[in-house]
């Protein structure tokens, strides 16, 4: 073997070994450019879609291969956000094997279950592609668009309150309690034509003299104004506690949240204007107000349906620690009542009472507030509350009748 033929195979070899790995790239990159996947929701609405703690919706997967070649084999991974789950199998990760033909678009289906509050945005997929004609193609992110077609915002829980509250001066068990977020929330003012509302506002007698359908129409004076304050620190002796960020008590913490959530489900049904004022942190329909060192947040005023889906959207978007010790809000509120409440009722919700609360309902009392209290702890040191506060507080009524 002369020397010239063996420079000439080692040639050819390179050559060769060089056109096969650009056959590679080329033939990657083409099949990389022309796959695409798309994830969306049922919803196409513009916000996406809205749902409660423990609801579902389904997610819907759409690939697409726009090459001439195929995909024999292929497998389709999705990974969901913390807090939502795949319906078959509780876990936020699927796996798919997958036949994708040229010029075509596989669509598959999910359910999806949220379990915890929160918004969040559905864009991780990868697809991983197995040899092809001796090829290794290796796998890469699918470049899913986000936006409001992946969008989901998870309500905190809407509670039966009758059903996990009771009044702490009542024994646990067989009493029932009649409530209202603020009583006689609405002032007749008079009647208008009846346009597309609720059959309960219809003035019969007006409508019958007049000969067409006349609606009530019901108006709310400042004093009907309602501001719900909102204490997420789990206890009282956390307030210092730079570890916990006051909030040790996940649990605790997130029952007020639904408590407050339940309330403003109640009052929307009584179109109340509502204010809502807590110590801790949501990235939307809320202002920082400082206070001190400290920070509080104090939402839009709603007072309508669409003010209170902000309202549950912002509750939706809390995290985070305490951002205001519980103590401090409760001072800087009893020193400047007009700088945070709306009207003159008060509604509390907190995971625990203490002497500091107390005292701020003596003073809200003095200055012409209805202080009401809902504890999301089972509650039950009744002597150390005076007997002019109203205070409900958890308690486990179906066990404590078995």
């Amino acid at each position: 073997m002369t020397a010239e033929f063996v420079f000439l195979f080692l040639a050819l070899a390179v050559s060769g070994v060089f056109s096969a790995m650009l056959l590679r790239s080329v033939v990657n990159t083409a099949l990389k450019t022309r796959l695409s996947c798309r994830l969306f929701l049922d919803s196409r609405a513009t916000g996406g879609t809205d749902l409660i703690e423990g609801e579902g919706f389904f997610l819907n997967a759409e690939i697409e291969n726009a090459s001439l070649m195929p995909h024999p084999h292929a497998e389709l991974y999705l990974s969901l956000p913390e807090g939502l789950t795949f319906g078959d199998t509780g876990t936020v990760d699927h796996k798919e094997a997958l036949v994708i033909p040229a010029r075509s678009v596989v669509r598959r289906r999910f359910w999806v279950n949220a379990v915890r509050r929160g918004v969040y945005v559905i864009d991780h997929a990868v697809i991983v592609r197995k040899k092809t004609l001796l090829l290794d193609l290796v796998s890469f992110r699918m470049p899913v668009p986000s936006g409001h077609f992946n969008a989901v915002t998870v309500y905190p829980t809407v509670m039966d309150l009758d059903e996990h509250f009771t009044t702490a001066p009542y024994v646990i068990g067989e009493v029932e309690v009649s409530r209202s977020p603020v009583p006689d929330p609405l002032e007749f003012i008079g009647v208008h034509p009846y346009l597309n509302e609720p059959l309960s506002r219809v003035n019969w007698k007006k409508s019958a003299a007049v000969g067409e359908w006349m609606a009530n129409e019901n108006g709310f004076t400042e004093e009907r104004d309602l501001t719900i304050l909102l204490n997420l620190q789990s206890r009282a002796y956390e307030r210092f506690d730079p570890l916990t960020g006051g909030i040790s008590s996940r649990a605790l913490t997130e029952l007020g949240i639904s408590v407050a959530a339940s309330l403003i489900d109640e009052i929307s049904a009584y179109e109340v204007p509502v204010r809502v004022l807590f110590n801790g942190v949501s990235d939307t329909f809320s202002e920082e107000e400082k206070i001190g060192e400290h920070v509080l947040s104090r939402s839009d005023d709603a007072a309508s349906l669409p003010d209170y889906h902000n309202l549950m959207r912002m509750l939706a978007r809390i995290s985070g620690g305490v951002a205001c010790p519980a103590h401090a809000m409760f001072y800087a509120v009893a020193e400047e009542p007009d700088r945070f409440l709306t009207g003159r009722n008060l509604v509390v919700v907190s995971p625990y009472f203490d002497a500091v609360m107390r005292d701020f309902c003596r003073s809200m009392q003095d200055l012409g507030f209805e202080t009401v209290f809902w504890i999301t702890s089972s509650f039950s040191d009744t002597e150390g509350i005076p007997e002019d506060v109203q205070l409900y507080y958890r308690t486990y009524r179906k066990e404590a009748r078995t």
